[in-house]
């Protein structure tokens, strides 16, 4: 949280430096970078059976982000577009259903 502006920018800088690493490798198949961004609380440990314990995020935000990054583009959740929606030109998208909550999810595009 505070970080949804810097978040966005990010991911511009990363899709654009994706793009000339495709061009200057000479990639000729269509290929793109998908990044979702969203904002809220999650859970940071460490996790795992005691012979491979590793430190990752979970809860239903890093559910919810990983099933809008498969989107071709920059797509995030209400809350980032909230705080960035006077800042970056964003178009709304089809909402997500997911399985574990009875509305669908809103989902923007941020705009490049």
């Amino acid at each position: 949280a505070g970080a949804e502006e810097a978040a966005v920018a990010c991911g511009i800088g990363l899709r654009t430096a994706y793009s000339l690493l495709v061009k200057e490798r000479g990639i000729c198949t269509q290929t793109e970078l998908e990044i979702g961004i969203g904002s809220g609380p999650v859970t940071l440990g460490v996790f795992g059976h005691r012979s491979l314990r590793q430190r990752d995020v979970v809860g239903e935000l890093v559910h919810t982000v990983g099933g809008i990054g498969h989107h071709r583009g920059i797509a995030i959740t209400r809350r980032v577009y909230e705080r960035v929606k006077d800042i970056y030109r964003t178009r709304e998208l089809p909402s997500l259903s997911v399985k574990w909550q009875d509305d669908p999810i809103r989902v923007w595009e941020v705009e490049t």
